[in-house]
């Protein structure tokens, strides 16, 4: 019992390096310009990562059975595309007919 909590206490702290790691990096990656991953969010310390960009990662088995429901912060992440289409979305512009003879514009 005494070297599974000394397991325990070693992984723990590995568990807090590796948040501290994560977080010097996100701060990092925001001075990046060339980074397009750069806004991603800072994920839960417990999820196993397959892959930094995209990001890739999945729950524990362990965790998913502690609640009946899995909290969002430790469900499955997985990015599937670069998130710099944002920028675009300043750009967007909508046209809608509402009849033949009145034309409605929106820009942002």
């Amino acid at each position: 019992l005494i070297k599974v909590k000394y397991v325990l206490l070693i992984f723990d702290f590995y568990k807090l390096n590796y948040q501290m790691i994560r977080l010097i990096s996100h701060y990092q990656s925001l001075f990046n310009e060339n980074d397009s991953y750069e806004n991603d969010p800072i994920r839960h310390p417990a999820l196993i990562i397959k892959s930094e960009k995209p990001f890739n990662a999945e729950t524990p088995v362990e965790l998913i059975m502690d609640n009946f429901y899995t909290p969002n912060d430790l469900f499955y992440v997985r990015n599937h595309i670069k998130k710099n289409f944002f920028h675009l979305l300043s750009t967007f512009k909508i046209k809608i007919n509402k009849n033949l003879t009145n034309e409605t514009k929106w820009n942002k």
